[in-house]
C-alpha cells in the first residue's frame, strides 16, 4: 500500500504524518512585510488554534497588531485589505513579536499536533456534550511524548 494525503497528513502503512510539503511552507513563511501578511498567518495558525495549547498567549502580541490597525470608520472589505496592507510593522516590530511568531511557526511544525490511535490496548475516551440545538463528541487517548 503507498502512502496517501488526507486532510494534509500523509497516510499510510507506517501510520499518519505529517505532509512535508505544508511545513515546509510555514517554516519558510518569512516576518510579514504587512499587517495584511501577518492576519493571514494568524488565520492560518488560528484554524489550530484547539489544537495549540495556550494559543491566545501565544498569539496575543501578534494579534494586538493587527488590532492597532487604524480602520476607518463605515469601511468596506477593501478598504479594510488596504488599510492592513498599508500599515507595515517595521517600525512596531519588537522581539515579542518575532517570538510570537516563531513559536507558532514551532507549535505547528512539530509532532506531536496530531497523533494517529494506537489499537494495542490503550483506552480510548469518549467525551460528549449536547444541548437543544447539536451534539458533539470527541474521541482521545492518553499518550506520552518520548
Amino acid at each position: 500500500m503507498t502512502e496517501i494525503i488526507f486532510a494534509g497528513s500523509l497516510i499510510g502503512p507506517n501510520g499518519v504524518k505529517l505532509d512535508t510539503t505544508k511545513i515546509t511552507m510555514v517554516v519558510d513563511w518569512r516576518q510579514p512585510p504587512d499587517i495584511l501578511n501577518l492576519s493571514c498567518f494568524l488565520g492560518l495558525t488560528g484554524h489550530f488554534r484547539d489544537l495549540i495549547k495556550g494559543y491566545v498567549k501565544i498569539a496575543q502580541p501578534l494579534t494586538d497588531l493587527v488590532r492597532s490597525v487604524n480602520m476607518p470608520k463605515n469601511a468596506g472589505k477593501a478598504a479594510y485589505w488596504a488599510a492592513l496592507q498599508a500599515m507595515k510593522p517595521t517600525n512596531s516590530w519588537t522581539k515579542t513579536h518575532a517570538k510570537a511568531f516563531l513559536a507558532l511557526k514551532t507549535v505547528l511544525t512539530s509532532e506531536p499536533m496530531l497523533k494517529a490511535p494506537r489499537f494495542d490496548g490503550t483506552p480510548f475516551i469518549i467525551t460528549t456534550d449536547g444541548c437543544m440545538d447539536g451534539f458533539g463528541r470527541m474521541l482521545v487517548q492518553k499518550f506520552t511524548e518520548t
